[in-house]
This record gives C-alpha cells, sequence and structure tokens, in this order.
C-alpha cells in the first residue's frame, strides 16, 4: 500500500450479558463468497452473543487515498494446553481518504477464547489472561491491551 496508517485509543468494554448480536458482525451476504461456500448463516459463530467489544482509531497519514485491514488477534497468557502464540479472530477492511481517520469497532465471542477439546468433542473456553492485539499484520502488532477472561 501506499498509504500509511496509525492506530490509536484501544477500548475493549465487556458486552451485557443479554445483549442482542450485532448485525455488523452477521453481514456475510456483503461476501458471496461466503454465502456460497461457508453458509456462515449456520455457522455457530454468528449466533452466540458478542462478549466484548473491540473498538480503535486509525487515521490515514498519507497523501494518498487508501485501503487497510484492521486485524484483531488474540494472545493467550496464561493458557491449559499449548495455544498458538496468536490468533486472528476479527477482522475488517476500511477504506481511508487522505488524513481522515475511522473508529472501527469489532466483536470476541466466547469461542474466541476456546480450543477444540477432542475428548470433549466441543469447543471449551480458556479461562485466563490474553493480550488483545490490534494490528496491521500478524507481524506488524500496533496496539496491545491483557484482559482477563472468565
Amino acid at each position: 500500500s501506499y498509504s500509511s496508517f496509525s492506530y490509536s485509543g484501544l477500548k475493549i468494554s465487556e458486552c451485557s450479558e443479554g445483549q442482542p448480536r450485532h448485525e455488523e458482525n452477521l453481514r456475510c451476504e456483503e461476501n458471496p463468497r461466503y454465502e456460497e461456500n461457508l453458509r456462515c448463516e449456520k455457522n455457530p459463530r454468528y449466533e452466540e452473543n458478542p462478549r466484548y467489544e473491540v473498538s480503535l482509531t486509525v487515521k490515514n497519514e498519507s497523501e494518498m487515498d487508501g485501503k487497510e485491514i484492521v486485524q484483531i488477534y488474540v494472545a493467550p497468557l496464561t493458557a491449559s494446553i499449548v495455544r498458538p502464540v496468536h490468533e486472528l479472530k476479527a477482522f475488517e477492511k476500511i477504506t481511508l481518504k487522505a488524513g481522515e481517520e475511522k473508529r472501527v469497532t469489532l466483536y470476541l465471542t466466547e469461542r474466541d477464547f476456546s480450543y477444540y477439546g477432542a475428548k470433549e468433542g466441543r469447543f471449551v473456553p480458556d479461562c485466563g489472561e490474553y493480550e488483545i492485539q490490534a494490528a496491521a499484520s500478524s507481524r506488524d502488532i500496533r496496539l496491545r491491551q491483557i484482559i482477563k477472561f472468565s
């Protein structure tokens, strides 16, 4: 990309227990590939209420319009089993005009803090401390915040 972007103002809020699903997490119709191949409307991930709202501000620092894919990774700091260093759990592609900034909000569910337990035959929540990372890529982490998932 010919544009450069800055990230700031990472805020992570726990969602209320009865909070309805956020429609912006359910917009699979925007990507026809999802509709045809993954049938994401049947994916149990989309049936869960969000546990955390993750928001941050992205600013296009260049003199050209540009696109950026804002990525949210979850990194277990205390895990009950061996887990990857971090896992991509949410992302959004945004378009910003030169000098423009936008607040981006993404959501994490309980499944984002779970692993597949072969013995249990289901996803098992893994309670503990996690670092939530906002990034331009897996090797370009811009913002970090630690939360306790329980």
